[in-house]
């Protein structure tokens, strides 16, 4: 069966990382730059968030905030779902159907706990 590990060979393991504190103006333009639909959002290291698009489009434009004057940690997802490389395809579909989320992040343990290595997303 297909494991995350195996699309990431293909894909790569690019991530890409905000910090809480950022604004969500600074996080969009980094998702326009890497051509991405999301962020995680990481403090000291650690994932504590996921910023997506949608978040910008449902938590700032349609409340009437500004992308310049609105953080990321006001807006971001705060559960973060994510998955490892040995995960399968199958269960990675099932997670983000159960959870109702389009970007999981793969993590990987290091000593120090679990890190983002890669992210995995509905779009292509």
């Amino acid at each position: 069966m297909k494991l995350v590990a195996d699309i990431l060979r293909t894909k790569g393991h690019a991530v890409w990382c905000v910090q809480p504190d950022s604004t969500v103006y600074d996080a969009l333009q980094m998702m326009a730059e890497k051509d991405v639909g999301a962020l995680v959002v990481t403090e000291n290291n650690h994932p504590v968030g996921i910023f997506s698009e949608r978040d910008y489009a449902r938590k700032v434009i349609l409340a009437g905030r500004t992308s310049l004057n609105t953080s990321v940690r006001d807006i971001m997802s705060s559960k973060v779902f994510y998955v490892q490389p040995e995960t399968t395809i199958p269960e990675c579909m099932a997670l983000m159907t159960q959870e109702r989320v389009r970007h999981l992040p793969v993590m990987a343990e290091v000593w120090t706990g679990y890190r983002p290595v890669a992210r995995a997303a509905t779009e292509t």
